[in-house]
């Protein structure tokens, strides 16, 4: 236990500072996989996706027009599906502390609301993939501009790439992509096809 400064209840900053971390990297609505990936002990699920709503509320409060419209239908998402969830949290949320802590402004929220909006869209292209057919490695990755990472890189290395970071989140996505097999076996794939 600390001090106001350090903790709130069992809710630690820490605990904040980590969920806040991988809601940027997992995506809005995704709280199960936030949940576990900062290895948070004390608050559960639904405590998770109670803190991701008031940051992302508190990230439309400052910013203005387009960006605070690109989320609502990711906060209408989130009313579907946890809309009870502040009823389930284990732990009392402390949301002024909760801003001054997490340090959210002007410019981390516009950059942090086309980030999850981005996540969002890559959700939305996997997940309908796998109702289509059940199959993720038949979605196509959109065109992207730019030189390619390597000599060699195909829409199958794009299709590895994308299903890797919205399976382990973007910061680990890269590196297990670059590891795996799969994303090399697509160039091949691809190359043959």
């Amino acid at each position: 236990s600390g001090n106001e400064e350090d903790d709130f209840g069992t809710w630690h900053i820490k605990d904040m500072q980590a969920t806040k971390r991988f809601l940027g990297n997992f995506g809005f609505n995704r709280y199960r996989e936030i949940h576990s990936a900062a290895r948070l002990k004390a608050p559960n699920v639904d405590d998770v996706a109670v803190f991701c709503f008031e940051c992302l509320k508190k990230c439309c409060m400052l910013s203005k027009g387009t960006d605070a419209d690109l989320v609502k239908p990711l906060l209408e998402a989130h009313s579907r599906e946890w809309g009870d969830a502040r009823d389930k949290c284990a732990l009392v949320l402390n949301v002024s502390l909760m801003e001054k802590k997490c340090n959210i402004k002007e410019k981390t929220a516009k950059d942090t609301i086309r980030r999850l909006r981005n996540l969002a869209e890559l959700k939305d292209i996997i997940t309908a993939a796998e109702a289509r057919g059940g199959s993720t490695l038949k979605f196509s990755p959109p065109n992207v501009s730019g030189s390619k990472p390597v000599d060699g890189w195909c829409s199958g290395n794009d299709r590895e790439l994308m299903l890797s970071m919205y399976r382990h989140g973007l910061e680990a996505g890269p590196e297990q992509a670059f590891a795996s097999e799969e994303c090399w076996a697509s160039v091949k794939r691809d190359g043959e096809g």
